[in-house]
């Protein structure tokens, strides 16, 4: 499914079909088609909001960094979303009664619930995740220039929809590290359409007490900028019982989107099957080396497998650290060579086998130097 920026978002009806008829029987639900539109439409609101993709930002920027984090936690929340809704549906076979319903009433009142899952409340969700990247990217940008504008302005829409609370700070003018920014830097709530202007300025907290302020709604009360995330813990759809459970499901059906997602640009790029410049010669990008790094562990996987997308350029930024003998004894290959980047404050080491052929092969990044 694609969605365009003036399209209301929404899930094939085919899709929550399949669904319904799989619960109703007891049949196993498969529910990676409702996973892969429930991403797509938060990745396009991300994209809408951020105006940037990870194919086209260096991978040592901290826009990379934040877009990264940013498309991580809409990952994540779409499988949490996922699985709440399922879970309410399952609720509706039995009836008030106590009694199995019926497949026709069954079916109404689940088609109830999705109307609210994915049409009502996606909508919302999709408004904020576009407000949300939109926010976080004018955060990078505010500290890249804080040195010639070192304070914010708060920035309301004074109008009859505008919450009082909100109104209350339009104005306010406070430096960029000041504490008000970590909690309430917006946006403050759903629909909340206030902002920020960078400023030089004097400060001026217009007699608001900005050291003491209410706090917002849980899922509000933070900075998406420095926080890398729309949708916090507090959401209600991380509220379940079986966390750890979702969370893993959640993380490999996000992983195994993410690894088509980067071969497909990798190849229709040229990079897979080219060689590249590096300190220690030119490597190549192979299809096998490139499975080989994303069954790498690592701390940060999700960040470690993006900067894939900017491989050539970490291979010509990489500094060689050392080189070794192969352990294995492989006829094949002559020695290895390890080499550093950094992103994201991590560093990052490549992994470059020779072969007895003089042929340099990347197959590993890793967190930690073998």
């Amino acid at each position: 499914m694609q969605l365009s920026a003036d399209e209301t978002p929404n899930i094939d009806p085919v899709v929550v079909d399949t669904i319904l008829n799989s619960i109703f029987t007891g049949a196993t639900v498969n529910s990676n088609d409702l996973f892969k539109q429930t991403l797509n439409v938060f990745e396009t609101a991300l994209q809408k909001g951020f105006g940037k993709d990870l194919s086209n930002i260096a991978y040592n920027t901290p826009d990379f960094e934040l877009l990264s984090n940013l498309k991580y936690n809409v990952g994540v929340f779409s499988a949490f979303k996922n699985h709440s809704q399922i879970s309410e549906t399952v609720k509706l076979l039995t009836g008030d009664d106590g009694r199995i319903r019926p497949f026709k009433s069954f079916k109404t009142e689940a088609l109830k619930l999705d109307s609210k899952y994915n049409k009502q409340w996606l909508k919302t969700e999709y408004d904020q995740a576009v407000t949300s990247a939109r926010s976080a990217r004018r955060w990078n940008d505010i500290q890249r220039t804080k040195d010639l504008y070192p304070n914010l302005r708060y920035v309301a829409v004074v109008d009859d929809r505008t919450r009082e609370i909100h109104k209350n700070w339009h104005n306010i003018i406070l430096p960029i590290d000041h504490p008000f920014w970590q909690t309430h830097y917006p946006p403050n709530d759903y629909g909340c359409r206030c902002t920020v202007r960078r400023t030089d300025k004097e400060v001026n907290d217009l007699g608001v007490d900005t050291e003491n302020m209410p706090e917002l709604p849980p899922q509000f009360n933070t900075n998406v900028g420095t926080k890398g995330k729309v949708f916090n813990n507090e959401h209600p759809y991380f509220k379940t019982s079986n966390f750890k459970e979702v969370a893993l499901l959640a993380n490999r059906s996000l992983f195994k989107i993410q690894r088509k997602e980067i071969i497909d640009t990798l190849r229709s790029n040229n990079i897979i099957g080219s060689k590249f410049t590096s300190e220690i010669g030119s490597v190549l990008v192979s299809k096998k080396g490139v499975n080989e790094i994303f069954g790498n562990p690592h701390s940060n996987k999700y960040l470690r497998n993006n900067i894939l997308y900017d491989i050539e350029q970490v291979l010509k930024d990489a500094t060689y650290i050392k080189s070794g003998a192969d352990a294995k004894n492989n006829i094949m290959v002559k020695e290895y060579h390890y080499m550093i980047a950094n992103a994201g404050g991590l560093k990052f080491y490549l992994n470059i086998r020779e072969l007895t052929t003089g042929e340099l092969i990347l197959y590993a990044i890793t967190e930690k130097l073998k």
